[in-house]
């Protein structure tokens, strides 16, 4: 535990996820015995001492959720062991030792000696320091107002003649701002002559308050994670990126002359930020704004930390000082114009039933004036919220790459804070984006859309074991790809065809011999394929092209093929040619017509023809398996050889099949018959609306 790098402090507690303490911060701070471990039963009376505490709120939940932990780790600021507020500095040793020094003391010091004014520029970032009259009056209470206001920054005071001159301050009521930023020399920066100051309205303090503004940062920053407090609490909501080779911003380079020059004209206007190509630090730049990490020359864009809109650079021209200033000018008056982002139009317009949005196709989908629209960024549970509403024309449950697309409507005040982000756009002209905030579960996001879509909707019941609607409720609204519907459609073709063609041939043979006779060899050729072909039913519902489970499919195709492939070849003479193998044929071949011919054509027909054609069936298979048993034996074909001189045949796995062939059939005639009550169910909601 020793490492967390956070000193000794009125109440100062860290809530993490495990005992991983702060990894980022230096280890000479803290000494183990300096920090206490706080858990749900020693909290109130450990929080009365002085001392920096640590919760593992993985292990404690009840106090991550008295105190509304959201994310690790979390700062709480405690005195007299009362919660006073969120730790609001940045991440940094350094950060949080002026944050606490701030909390702790005077919001300023006075300083009267020349040599502790020279060690004000070794502390990092800005200081700031006043010349002044007196410690006292509308002067030194405006600037401790501003002080106290400011968490981030170390004020000072001075009097002294002395000390001011130091700092290149020759007047009082004249402001120093020191600037110790990595990468840049210690600077000084006097009010004097400075319009931001002299030039304002308002009282001393509110008149520094501006030229810290402008001050604060130095020339430029890279954008890291250790600067990412100092640029977005800069308070400076604009920022200018410049993303170039990291050689051209060295001293003295290319870029790094240009943006100190354009500084100078841009100041208080806007945050100048670099990107460095093939740093680390430069990736979330270039994922966030799509700029290319092996360009040799700047690019250039603009950013809103406030509304999160991101802006292009004007022209195509060379970068220049005057061209980033006007630049700065575009994004504070709002002539900029947008820069948003657009993955290609897919080709497949779905993935696992969700409409997938581009950033050029959200006016064409999401703003619809014919749809109530969820929109989420990415979100896994969102496969299962489309199957379930896959039969509900009014509604689209679609999701967008919200790293790789943009649109003006979505943007960071709807958007929210983070991944996976949820909006939903009510059906309407005059369309309003709702953020969803619930809990990402099915029952809530089903809850959600019936409370707030503008066109009702009945949704169809769902199983016993919350099984979804079949494939064909897919097919009917066009919820899979354009190359998976081909696919299907083509293979219920092709089989729909092979299985009719079988039954014509049975028909045609009992019309020509008026009586049943054993099926001919073109025939059962004809049976074997298609059954053969089947396989490809377990297939489907394995990958996830159709909502059916793969092992009742499996279940289906395995009966069948034992008695066509594994009996019949070994069943004698007076059995597989016996007519009950017409009527088997017939069977099946009946049942697979109406079957396909549904899920092709999204017709009623299976859910009450198998009602006779299924039992008939697995009776006609059972006869025939009872049958051929007795040569079967005798045969002993696929007989096994096991230790003890005892033999395992194919006769003894036939009748064990027997023995749960009922047990199975009833348990796939029930789930069939469930599933024709669904649907028919669904049915008569729909004709009642």
């Amino acid at each position: 535990m020793a490492g967390s790098g956070l000193l000794r402090c009125t109440f100062l507690v860290l809530l993490i996820a495990g005992h991983s303490v702060w990894a980022s911060a230096p280890a000479d701070d803290v000494d183990e015995k300096d920090v206490v471990v706080l858990t749900t039963k020693n909290f109130e009376t450990e929080l009365a001492k002085e001392k920096f505490a640590l919760v593992d709120a993985t292990e404690e939940g009840d106090l991550a959720n008295q105190f509304d932990v959201k994310g690790y780790p979390t700062l709480k600021w405690f005195v007299n062991g009362k919660e006073a507020s969120d730790f609001g500095g940045g991440r940094t040793k350094d950060d949080i030792v002026r944050w606490i020094a701030k909390k702790t003391g005077p919001a300023t010091s006075d300083v009267t000696a020349v040599d502790a004014a020279e060690k004000l520029s070794e502390k990092p970032g800005a200081t700031v320091l006043a010349y002044l009259s007196e410690l006292s009056g509308a002067d030194f209470e405006s600037y401790t107002e501003l002080a106290a206001s400011k968490d981030d920054t170390e004020f000072f005071t001075t009097t002294s003649k002395d000390v001011a001159a130091k700092l290149g301050l020759t007047a009082t009521g004249s402001v120093a701002v020191i600037r110790n930023y990595e990468g840049f020399d210690p600077e000084t920066v006097t009010s004097a002559g400075d319009s931001t100051f002299e030039g304002a309205k308002g009282s001393f303090g509110e008149r520094a308050a501006a030229f810290l503004l402008a001050q604060r940062l130095p020339a430029y920053m890279e954008f890291s994670q250790a600067n990412a407090n100092a640029i977005f609490g800069s308070g400076v909501d604009k920022h200018v990126i410049v993303a170039g080779p990291e050689e051209a911003f060295a001293p003295g380079k290319e870029l790094d002359t240009l943006l100190r020059a354009a500084s100078a004209k841009t100041r208080g206007q806007v945050v100048l930020v670099i990107a460095k190509l093939g740093t680390e630090t430069a990736k979330p730049i270039l994922d966030f704004f799509g700029l290319d990490a092996a360009a040799s020359t700047a690019q250039v864009v603009g950013f809103d930390s406030k509304s999160n809109k991101k802006f292009k650079f004007p022209g195509e021209g060379e970068v220049t000082a005057d061209a980033l200033a006007a630049f700065a000018v575009a994004l504070n008056d709002g002539s900029a114009q947008a820069l948003l982002k657009s993955a290609p139009v897919p080709e497949e317009p779905t993935e696992d039933g969700v409409t997938v949005v581009v950033g050029s196709t959200v006016d064409s989908i999401v703003k619809s004036e014919d749809h109530d629209v969820l929109l989420e960024s990415l979100a896994p549970i969102y496969e299962k919220l489309a199957k379930r509403f896959a039969s509900v024309d009014s509604v689209v449950i679609a999701k967008m790459d919200g790293t790789a697309n943009e649109h003006p409507d979505i943007d960071a005040k709807v958007l929210g804070e983070g991944f996976p982000t949820l909006l939903f756009f009510p059906a309407g002209k005059a369309q309003e984006a709702i953020p969803y905030t619930d809990e990402r579960t099915l029952k809530a996001f089903t809850k959600f859309l019936k409370a707030n879509a503008k066109k009702k909707f009945t949704l169809p019941k769902k199983g016993k074991k919350g099984k979804k609607e079949e494939a064909a409720a897919l097919w009917s609204r066009g919820n899979m790809g354009r190359h998976s519907q081909a696919y299907l459609l083509t293979y219920c073709g092709i089989s729909f065809m092979g299985w009719s063609y079988a039954l014509v041939s049975i028909i045609a043979s009992l019309v020509v011999n008026r009586n049943v006779e054993p099926p001919s060899e073109d025939t059962s050729a004809f049976v074997e394929t298609f059954q053969l072909l089947g396989l490809l039913d377990v297939l489907n519902a394995a990958v996830g092209l159709v909502a059916s489970a793969p092992l009742t499919a499996f279940l289906q195709w395995a009966g069948r093929s034992n008695v066509l492939f594994g009996v019949l070849p070994l069943a004698p003479p007076e059995v597989s040619k016996s007519p009950m193998v017409t009527v088997l044929f017939a069977v099946w071949a009946l049942a697979d017509i109406i079957r396909f011919a549904y899920y092709a054509s999204v017709i009623m027909g299976k859910y009450s023809a198998f009602i006779p054609l299924y039992p008939i069936g697995v009776a006609a298979e059972m006869k025939i398996v009872w049958d051929s048993i007795p040569l079967i034996s005798k045969s002993k074909a696929y007989s096994v050889q096991v230790p003890g001189g005892h033999t395992i045949s194919y006769a003894h796995f036939l009748w064990v099949l027997l023995l749960i062939y009922i047990p199975i059939f009833w348990r796939l005639y029930s789930f069939l018959l469930r599933q024709r009550k669904k649907k028919l169910a669904g049915s008569l909601k729909k004709k009642d609306a």
